[in-house]
């Protein structure tokens, strides 16, 4: 089984809901994936956030802290991400330590696993299955919540690959093969019956004024967005749903 660094020490921190917190917050919204929302890229991060619900970090921008301080509600926020998460980690790790209140969990996943699946070394159906598991097991562990599913960006089209930023070889074939799963990986996920936050389709998450340094994971005014999207979709009492297609990121390569 693959092992992931500090999931020990995070275990012990399972006592996860602090009663006057999670008893004062009419909203708690957690936060499950890996490196993309683990909100290390944003300029004031709030890391502490993964350990208890919250209302720690009030100037924080990551997406969680910016979508708290815009609802009408007293908002608490738990962020379980961690970078190189992939779907298995999900029902593993995160969900065992999210607090059963919640009222909005988030999960965006699926970049970890996208080079696996395209090496062969990790079924499709099997992926399938996982996130299956880890939508199954979200909804078990927090009955009452709101599920929002994201869609991520295809890295086919992301300034990390397209701008160079690995070797003209390992970049191209990257792209065929991470890109035309990504089409099979978000279509799965844009037919399930929960909201869908569909990044793959926006258009933002291609520049890099909305990404770090790294040209592949969000900055502020990414998280921001993100922020933005989110807060639309539990304004509205319709379930957001994904775009089939939005050349050219629903392209192959």
């Amino acid at each position: 089984m693959k092992s992931y660094p500090l999931l020990s020490f995070l275990a012990a921190l399972a006592y996860l809901c602090l009663v006057g917190t999670c008893a004062s917050a009419a909203n708690l919204i957690v936060a499950l994936g890996d490196a993309f929302t683990y909100e290390a890229t944003a300029f004031v991060p709030c890391p502490a956030a993964s350990l208890t619900p919250s209302y720690a970090c009030p100037d924080g921008d990551g997406y969680l802290t910016v979508v708290g301080k815009a609802l009408d509600q007293p908002t608490a926020y738990q962020n379980l991400s961690f970078p190189a998460a992939d779907t298995v980690s999900v029902p593993l790790y995160q969900i065992p330590m999210m607090t059963p209140a919640a009222t909005v969990v988030i999960l965006f996943i699926g970049n970890n696993d996208r080079q696996p699946i395209a090496y062969g070394r990790y079924p499709l159906q099997k992926w399938k299955e996982d996130y299956d598991l880890a939508i199954a097991a979200a909804h078990a562990r927090a009955p009452h919540a709101r599920l929002i599913l994201a869609t991520l960006p295809n890295p086919a089209y992301v300034p990390f690959f397209v701008s160079g930023a690995i070797n003209d070889r390992l970049n191209v074939e990257q792209r065929k093969l991470v890109g035309a799963d990504t089409l099979a990986m978000d279509g799965f996920i844009a037919g399930h019956k929960e909201d869908i936050l569909d990044l793959r389709c926006d258009a933002d998450f291609y520049t890099e004024a909305t990404l770090d340094a790294d040209k592949l994971h969000p900055n502020n005014v990414g998280f921001a967005h993100i922020a933005g999207r989110v807060i639309a979709i539990l304004r509205s009492p319709i379930p957001a749903r994904a775009k089939k297609s939005c050349p050219p990121f629903t392209n192959r390569t």
